[in-house]
């Protein structure tokens, strides 16, 4: 995992953003916004996310970081489901799958998010014995939210093991 503040630099932006809704034609808050939300990606992730984009593998440490740290901020959302399609089109290592089972776990445990189909469709890709086996032990939580994610996943998997056998 990156030393990159991602936390804190998602705080400055959302803060930016909060400010910007007070007083909308402040080209004081706008200029704040903007350099807010351009710090919050670390040196070189466009020309990262641009790689993954057209199908090169140098791209994938910097999306992973960066699902991993899941920073929540301005538009973060589409980046992630951006990042989560890309990953599909690359060969991943084994450590990079794993990682990646434990961000797909932790979205299925924290949170429905506008990028949630995008993550059912990578795992459709990941789709490692541990990961089917930890979603299908979500399937009996007590939290009915966890459990419907977890059902949501396991669904788009078996979609496609079934499409793959006709």
């Amino acid at each position: 995992m990156s030393k990159f503040a991602w936390t804190e630099r998602a705080k400055n932006v959302e803060e930016a953003r909060r400010a910007i809704n007070t007083s909308p034609r402040e080209p004081a808050l706008l200029e704040r916004f903007y350099n807010a939300t351009k710090a919050a990606y670390p040196p070189g992730f466009w020309e990262h996310y641009d790689r993954l984009k057209n199908g090169d593998a140098r791209g994938v440490e910097m999306a992973i970081e960066f699902l991993e740290a899941d920073p929540w901020f301005f538009r973060s959302g589409y980046i992630k489901a951006n990042l989560a399609r890309f990953l599909k089109q690359v060969t991943l290592s084994n450590q990079q799958v794993r990682r990646l089972e434990k961000v797909l776990l932790k979205i299925v445990d924290e949170r429905n998010t506008q990028e949630f189909r995008n993550y059912c469709r990578l795992a459709r890709i990941i789709a490692t014995p541990e990961l089917i086996e930890a979603l299908k032990e979500r399937l009996a939580d007590e939290r009915l939210p966890r459990r419907l994610r977890a059902t949501w996943m396991l669904s788009t998997i078996e979609q496609t093991r079934m499409s793959r056998k006709s």
